[in-house]
């Protein structure tokens, strides 16, 4: 449907408009958004050698996308390019900042044309890689299998509290990741409880038929979920405390702020290590400050859920 001037396209038009392209029509056009909402000006080359599509074709999608979003893009004659407008609302893009960035760690990391396709371009940038662990295959499958099967798996483990490695009988049922690694959450026979275990560290592992035991069905540290409340340290400078809250999208509460995150009980060890919360820092200062940047609104959350000291 062509629409004149004059006459601005609704809402539920714009809607069933882009329910009607096809992925490839909704990709060039998402990649558009991106590169006009991020880099400011796109040309129709950028677009054509991207998805290797011809001009003729791409004039067609631009014709209707301007049709349907007149008041996002103006051509520039002078550069060739087509540019936002003051009013530019991506309508296929996401426009979030925060998935941007997400998706250029990602690239930067694992360099992917279908990043690229969602970045809209390509921006100079680097990020530290997180170590590749080694996870056997056969094993990610057999524990895959036996998580869809509800079924146990015998594998051989090397913990660190051994100094070699054991074959233990497990029931897996789900796969977490806690920043650095990989872990499945198992029942072990054993000890009779759900833990938590590294893939890369399991070297091997059979299915097995032995009946579930009645422990197992319940994994109540993993279904219960509990709210951390991490805050600026009130150490900090007003102004760095407004940073901090800024960091890590804390909400304003009263005169301060308060970060709240809802984790699975079996996770909050990890969270707590990941962000140096496993252990009270406040004593250590530079330059007049304390090191120690966000602290637990209740420590007792440290008490109760902190790892045991190795």
């Amino acid at each position: 449907m062509q629409f004149g001037q004059r006459r601005k396209p609704t809402a539920q038009q714009r809607q069933s408009w882009i329910a009607s392209l096809n992925h490839g029509q909704r990709q060039r056009l998402r990649f558009l958004e991106s590169r006009l909402l991020w880099e400011g000006a796109v040309n129709r080359r950028d677009i054509c050698d991207e998805f290797g599509v011809t001009p003729n074709h791409l004039t067609r999608e631009m014709r209707a996308y301007k049709d349907h979003f007149p008041e996002n893009i103006w051509y520039d004659e002078t550069s060739r390019s087509y540019r936002p407008t003051q009013d530019f609302q991506p309508g296929l893009a996401s426009g979030d900042p925060g998935e941007y960035l997400a998706l250029l760690r990602a690239h930067a990391q694992h360099p992917a044309d279908a990043l690229r396709t969602e970045l809209g371009g390509d921006v100079p940038c680097d990020a530290l890689r997180p170590p590749e662990g080694a996870i056997d295959k056969a094993v990610l499958r057999g524990i895959l299998q036996a998580i869809h099967r509800k079924e146990g798996c015998v594998i051989r483990y090397q913990s660190f509290s051994r100094a070699k490695s054991e074959c233990r009988t497990v029931w897996p049922h789900a796969l977490a990741w806690t920043g650095d690694r990989w872990h499945v959450r198992a029942f072990d026979e054993n000890r009779r409880m759900h833990i938590d275990l590294a893939l890369t560290r399991i070297s091997s592992l059979d299915a097995t038929d032995a009946p579930r035991p009645s422990g197992a069905t319940s994994d109540s540290d993993w279904e219960e979920m509990e709210t951390i409340e991490v805050i600026p340290n009130p150490g900090l400078s007003a102004g760095q405390q407004r940073v901090i809250a800024k960091e890590y999208s804390m909400s304003r509460r009263g005169n301060g702020w308060v970060w709240e995150v809802t984790l699975r009980r079996c996770l909050i060890p990890y969270f707590l290590f990941r962000f140096r919360l496993d252990e009270d820092r406040s004593d250590k200062i530079r330059d007049g400050f304390p090191l120690q940047r966000i602290v637990l609104l209740d420590p007792n959350v440290r008490t109760r859920h902190a790892f045991g000291k190795d």
